[in-house]
C-alpha cells in the first residue's frame, strides 16, 4: 500500500513547474480567447502594404498637379485679361478692333442730321443707322480719344457719304463749315393753322405744300396708337393738332414740308418717351389722346406756373365730376379751325361757348374732353398733364390782363374771383355770380 502522507509531502515539497501555479486565478480567463502573438509579415500582406503606399503616393501626386494645373489656368486667365484691358487702353487698339468700313467703300453722297443736344454716342448710332459708318465703336473710339472736338459738333445738315471710314466722317462733323445750319423756331401753344404757317414764313417753303402735308398724319409717323381714348368719345384721327412739338429746328434747305413737319413728329415723339406720356396716362386710365388734349388746354388757358393745376380742374370736372368744361379756348379754336375771327373771353357769347355743331364744344351740352387738342403744347404742359397737382379744384378763372389764375372749389368759392376778372375787364357783366 502506498503512504498516502507521504506522496502529499512529497507533493507539497514539488518544485512549481510553468508560469501558470504563481498566477493568479480568476474565473473568466478560463474562457477567455488566447491571444496569438504574430509572426512575421508574409509576403501578400507585404505587397499590400506596398501598394497602398504606392496609391498615397500617386494621390499625392495628382492632387499637387491639379492644384498647380489650376493655378497656372489662373495666372494665366488673369495675365490675359489684363492684357486685354491694356490693349483696350490703347486708343489705336480700340479702333483697329472696331468694325469699319475703307476709303473704298465709299458709296452715295447723303444730308445727315445732327439735332441739337445730340452727343458721341447719339451721333454715331444714328450714323450707323443711316448706313454711314459699320459699327457705333469706331465713331465712339474717335470721339472719345478727341473729347473736344467730339464736343463742339454743331447741329445742322453735312453731307456725308454711305459707308464711309468713322474717322472721314468725323472730320466732316467737327468742321463748323459743313454743317448747313438754317433753322426755325415754333413756340409751344400755337395751333397747327399758327404753326404751319411760322414755319413757311421762316423757310421759304410754301405754306400750300404744309397744309397739303397734313392730311396724312400717318405719313408724318402718327400711328393710331397716339390717338387712343379710353372716355368713349371720338378721337379726331384726321388732325395732326398736338403732335408738331414747339422747339427750334435745324433743317437741310433741300428739307420737304413733309421733312419738316417729320421732324417735328419725332421730337414730340422722343420728349413723349422722355416723360412716360403712355405710361402715365394708363396710370390714370385714360387715353394718351386725352393726356394730349388736357395739357394743350392748359398750354392756351394759364400760365407755366399754373400748368398742373389747371390739368387737375379738366380732369377732376371731366373724370371726377362728369360735367363739361366750359373753356372758351375750345369756342376759339374751332372758330379758327372755321375761318372765322376769335374773340375774347369778355365777348365770347353763350352761343359760340355752347355750340353743337362744334366736335370741340366744351360747353354745358357737352362732358367731358372735346374731339382732340386745341393746341401743339410744350414740354411742361405735357410733363403738368402726365403729373397734375394734387387738389379738389373744379374751376379756375383768370382775373387780370397778366394771366393771373385763381382757383376755386365750389361756385361760391368762385364767385369773387369772377367779380375780380370783371372789374379787370377781363370778362363781362355777364358772367357775375
Amino acid at each position: 500500500m502506498l503512504d498516502h502522507g507521504l506522496d502529499l509531502a512529497w507533493e507539497e515539497d514539488r518544485p512549481r513547474r510553468g508560469w501558470e501555479e504563481d498566477r493568479p486565478r480568476r474565473g473568466w480567463d478560463e474562457d477567455r480567447p488566447r491571444r496569438r502573438r504574430s509572426g512575421p509579415p508574409n509576403r501578400r500582406a507585404q505587397q499590400q502594404r506596398r501598394r497602398k503606399k504606392r496609391k498615397r503616393r500617386q494621390k499625392g501626386k495628382s492632387y499637387t498637379a491639379l492644384i498647380i494645373s489650376l493655378s497656372l489656368l489662373l495666372l494665366v486667365g488673369l495675365g490675359g485679361y489684363w492684357g486685354v484691358v491694356q490693349l483696350q487702353k490703347n486708343q489705336s487698339v480700340r479702333e483697329f478692333l472696331a468694325a469699319d468700313y475703307e476709303q473704298g467703300d465709299m458709296g452715295e453722297e447723303v444730308t445727315f442730321r445732327v439735332e441739337q443736344g445730340d452727343f458721341g454716342s447719339v451721333i454715331a448710332a444714328n450714323l450707323l443707322k443711316a448706313g454711314v459708318i459699320k459699327s457705333k465703336a469706331a465713331f465712339v473710339n474717335i470721339c472719345s480719344s478727341r473729347k473736344i472736338e467730339c464736343e463742339s459738333i454743331q447741329p445742322g445738315g453735312y453731307k456725308v457719304q454711305l459707308n464711309s471710314p468713322a474717322r472721314v466722317v468725323f472730320e466732316i462733323l467737327i468742321d463748323p463749315k459743313n454743317a448747313i445750319t438754317s433753322k426755325f423756331t415754333v413756340r409751344e401753344g400755337l395751333s397747327v393753322i399758327q404753326t404751319i404757317k411760322s414755319v413757311s414764313e421762316q423757310t421759304g417753303i410754301p405754306l400750300a405744300d404744309f397744309q397739303e402735308a397734313i392730311k396724312d398724319p400717318a405719313a408724318l409717323g402718327i400711328g393710331p396708337e397716339w390717338y387712343a381714348r379710353l372716355d368713349g368719345k371720338a378721337a379726331a384721327t384726321n388732325s395732326v393738332e398736338g403732335f408738331l412739338f414747339p422747339d427750334t429746328y435745324f433743317y437741310d434747305p433741300t428739307a420737304t414740308a413733309t421733312d419738316i413737319l417729320k421732324m417735328m413728329v419725332n421730337q414730340f415723339k422722343t420728349v413723349a418717351n422722355e416723360l412716360g406720356l403712355v405710361q402715365q396716362a394708363q396710370a390714370r386710365q385714360i387715353g394718351v389722346y386725352e393726356l394730349i388734349i388736357a395739357a394743350s388746354i392748359a398750354q392756351v388757358e394759364v400760365k407755366e406756373v399754373d400748368f398742373a393745376k389747371a390739368t387737375r380742374v379738366i380732369y377732376n370736372r371731366a373724370y371726377v365730376k362728369k360735367m363739361f368744361l366750359g373753356m372758351d379756348s375750345t369756342a376759339n379754336y374751332y372758330l379758327e379751325l372755321t375761318g372765322q375771327a376769335t374773340v375774347s373771353s369778355r365777348e365770347m357769347t353763350r352761343e359760340q361757348l355752347n355750340n353743337p355743331n362744334n366736335p370741340y364744344n366744351t360747353g354745358s351740352s357737352s362732358v367731358g374732353m372735346p374731339i382732340g387738342p386745341i393746341s401743339n403744347p410744350g414740354r411742361a404742359a405735357l410733363q403738368a398733364a402726365a403729373n397734375p397737382e394734387q387738389g379738389d379744384w373744379l374751376f379756375f378763372t383768370t382775373v387780370d390782363q397778366n394771366g393771373t389764375t385763381r382757383f376755386a372749389t365750389t361756385e361760391w368759392e368762385r364767385c369773387p374771383h369772377l367779380a375780380e376778372a370783371i372789374a379787370n375787364g377781363v370778362l363781362g357783366p355777364e358772367s357775375a355770380c
